[in-house]
C-alpha cells in the first residue's frame, strides 16, 4: 500500500491550472546546461533527407540587459536519405556523415539569448549550420499574458526568406499565440519521472510571401511548449510548406521538431566529437 500512494504522490497531476496572467521568459545563469534535440525533414518530390542533431549548450555569461551568452557542442549527428524513394547506401551515408560531424565538431558555436527569447548573434558557416539553434528563437511578450493573447513575431518567418529567390519584395508576417496552460507529466517535456510540470501551449502562425506571383509564398505553422517552472523551452515544431507558384511539381516541405532533453541524458546518448 505504502509504494501504490508514492506511486499516486509522483504522478497524479493537481486538478486545477492556476487562473490569471503568467510571466514567458528565459530563466538562466552562468554555468547552467541545456541540451536539445533537433529533427528536421526536407522533402522535394520523391527526395527525403531526415537529419537528427543533439546539441549540448553551456551558459558562459549574462550581461547587464539580461542577454545570455551560450556555447553549443555538438553532441550527435545522425541521418537518412532518399533519393527517387531509393535509401543512400550505409556505407556512403556513414562517411559523409563522418564529415559532417567532423567539420561541426572544430568548434563550437556561440549564440546570444535574450530574456523574451531573441538571438542577436550567432556564430556558425552558414544557413543550414544555424537552422537548429534558431529554433530557440521564440519571441516572447514582455509583459504578462493570458491564455489567449497574441502578440506579432516576425523573427520566426525571416530565416526563411533564404529559400526564396533573392531580389524580390517580401512581405513577412507572424504572431504566436497562448492557447493554453496546462499540467504535464514530467517525461513528456524529457524530464526524469517525478511530479507533474506547469506549461504553456503556444500556437504559431507566419508567412514569407514574395511580391512576384510565380513565386510559391511560404507558410510557416507552429506549436511550442514552454516550461513555466523552469524558465525555458521545453518542445517546439514548425512545418514550413509553399503554396502557388508557377511549378507545384516541385513543391518542397521542411518540418523542424526540437525537444529539451536532460544534460545529463543528452550525455549518455553522445559525446563531444
Amino acid at each position: 500500500m505504502l509504494v501504490w500512494l508514492l506511486f499516486l504522490a509522483c504522478h497524479t497531476p493537481p486538478r486545477e491550472v492556476p487562473v490569471g496572467e503568467v510571466v514567458l521568459g528565459w530563466r538562466l545563469a552562468p554555468g547552467m546546461e541545456l541540451a536539445y534535440r533537433l529533427r528536421s525533414t526536407h522533402s522535394l518530390g520523391t527526395d527525403t533527407v531526415v537529419r537528427e542533431e543533439l546539441w549540448h549548450y553551456l551558459v558562459r555569461r549574462v550581461d547587464d540587459q539580461g542577454t545570455f551568452t551560450l556555447e553549443g557542442h555538438l553532441e550527435r549527428l545522425d541521418a537518412s536519405i532518399l533519393a527517387d524513394g531509393v535509401p543512400m547506401e550505409d556505407e556512403v551515408l556513414e562517411a559523409a556523415l563522418e564529415q559532417e560531424r567532423a567539420r561541426l565538431g572544430l568548434s563550437p558555436i556561440t549564440l546570444s539569448l535574450s530574456l523574451d527569447g531573441r538571438i542577436d548573434h550567432l556564430e556558425t558557416t552558414g544557413w543550414s549550420d544555424a537552422l537548429p539553434h534558431r529554433l530557440l528563437a521564440l519571441r516572447l511578450p514582455g509583459e504578462p499574458v493570458l491564455p489567449g493573447s497574441r502578440w506579432n513575431d516576425t523573427e520566426t518567418a525571416r530565416p526563411f526568406t533564404r529559400l526564396v529567390p533573392s531580389g524580390l519584395e517580401l512581405d513577412i508576417a507572424g504572431t504566436h499565440r497562448l492557447e493554453q496552460l496546462l499540467w504535464q507529466p514530467a517525461s513528456r517535456l524529457g524530464l526524469r519521472p517525478s511530479r507533474a510540470r506547469l506549461v504553456a501551449e503556444l500556437d504559431t502562425e507566419a508567412m514569407v510571401r514574395p511580391e512576384d506571383a510565380r513565386v510559391p509564398t511560404l507558410d510557416i505553422h507552429g506549436a511550442a511548449r514552454w516550461d513555466l517552472e523552469g524558465g525555458r523551452l521545453a518542445t517546439r515544431s514548425l512545418s514550413i510548406g509553399e503554396r502557388g507558384g508557377t511549378d507545384p511539381e516541385l513543391t518542397g516541405s521542411l518540418q523542424l521538431e526540437l525537444e529539451w532533453v536532460e544534460p545529463s541524458r543528452a550525455h549518455h546518448q553522445g559525446s563531444h566529437p
